[in-house]
C-alpha cells in the first residue's frame, strides 16, 4: 500500500471521537481552537510522514511535495457534536492514519503518536460487551467470555 495524505474528514471524524469517547473530561473543556491545533499536528504529522517516504522532506518547492505543512484546520464545534461515531469504524480511521503517519523515524515518539494512542485506549473502553467483560482472569473462575463461548461449542 502507498502513503497519502488523508481527507479533511478524516482528521474530523478522528476530533470527533476524540471529543465523544475521551475519559479525560479535560478534552470536553477544550475550546474549538484547541481542536484545531490538534488537527494542525495530525494533518502536519501526515504530511511530513508522506513527503519522508517519497523523498521530499527538505525539498522546500511546493510542486514536488506531497503537501505542505499546514497553520490552521478547519473544525467547527458542529462537527464534534452532531455526527455520529462507531466503535470499529473509530478504530479502522485510526489504523489508517497511523498508517499514513508512520513513515518518519521518529514516529513513536511524536504527539500524533501518543494522541492516537490515547483515542484507542478511549474507543476500547466504549466496545460493546466491554463493561460487562471480568476485569481479572481468575483461574479458579472462567471468564464470563469463555463460558458464553463454550456455551456455543
Amino acid at each position: 500500500m502507498s502513503a497519502f495524505n488523508v481527507n479533511d474528514d478524516h482528521i474530523r471524524y478522528l476530533l470527533r471521537a476524540k471529543y465523544k469517547y475521551s475519559a479525560n473530561h479535560e478534552y470536553r473543556n477544550r475550546t474549538i481552537e484547541d481542536w484545531r491545533a490538534d488537527g494542525v499536528m495530525l494533518r502536519n504529522a501526515n504530511v511530513q510522514s508522506v513527503n519522508f517516504r517519497y523523498g521530499y522532506e527538505g525539498s522546500g518547492s511546493a510542486d514536488t511535495m506531497c503537501g505542505p505543512m499546514v497553520t490552521d484546520f478547519d473544525v467547527q464545534l458542529s462537527d464534534l457534536l452532531d455526527a455520529p461515531c462507531a466503535v470499529p469504524q473509530t478504530f479502522s480511521a485510526i489504523h489508517c492514519m497511523e498508517y499514513q503517519c508512520c513513515e518518519t523515524p521518529d514516529w513513536r515518539e511524536t504527539p500524533a503518536f501518543e494522541w492516537l494512542q490515547d483515542l484507542k485506549e478511549s474507543a476500547a473502553r466504549r466496545m460493546d460487551g466491554y463493561e460487562d467483560a471480568d476485569w481479572e482472569i481468575d483461574p479458579d473462575k472462567q471468564p464470563r467470555q469463555v463460558r458464553n463461548i463454550r456455551r456455543l461449542v
